[in-house]
């Protein structure tokens, strides 16, 4: 090969791996639940916990109806868990991360695009059964990591993950914070 050749060659192969040096890398560290007062619970597992150029990082929300009784559950966007987001603990909410799920292009109530996020509103309510649990899977993307460390696991537009009561009860319960994600920097060296 001769010398030319060699630095056309070694200069695209600089050029080609310049973006991915460029964006940074995560990982879901950790996750903790705190109980919620009465027969509703949420559990929240790290999937897969690296946020990297190729894939992102993915948490499978479940939550169970622990009594004897259906529950419903009120929230906006998609039902049952809605719009949620990472905020970082003790910070505004613009330094949120929206976290996306396949259900968002399910419905004509959500809009999710690359520098923007729309929601009708209306408030959606159904029933979860007794002894019954249900899981979604939410993914988060590296290009809309805002910060790391802790997170609270929020509404995108508001605090409340959601709102629950009793079938036939009267009073809505709401939920907040009652999970956290802490989230780190990867390193890119071996």
């Amino acid at each position: 090969m001769n010398r030319r050749a060699f630095l056309g060659l070694a200069s695209a192969s600089v050029l080609g791996t310049a973006g991915c040096l460029g964006r940074t890398e995560y990982k879901i560290e950790s996750t903790s639940v705190v109980s919620i007062d009465g027969p509703l619970a949420l559990d929240i597992e790290r999937t897969d916990p690296s946020v990297t150029v190729d894939s992102p990082g993915e948490l499978a929300l479940t939550i169970d109806n622990d009594g004897d009784r259906a529950i419903q559950i009120r929230n906006t966007g998609i039902w049952p868990l809605g719009l949620l987001a990472l905020s970082p603990q003790g910070s505004d909410s613009m330094a949120r991360s929206l976290l996306l799920t396949d259900a968002y292009a399910e419905t004509d109530r959500v809009e999710v695009t690359r520098n923007g996020t729309e929601s009708n509103n209306e408030p959606l309510v159904d029933s979860l059964d007794p002894e019954t649990s249900l899981t979604v899977t939410y993914r988060l993307d590296g290009d809309r990591v805002r910060r790391t460390g802790i997170h609270d696991l929020r509404g995108y537009f508001e605090p409340p993950l959601l709102s629950f009561r009793v079938q036939g009860g009267a009073d809505w319960r709401t939920v907040t914070d009652a999970a956290t994600v802490t989230i780190a920097e990867l390193s890119m060296l071996p």
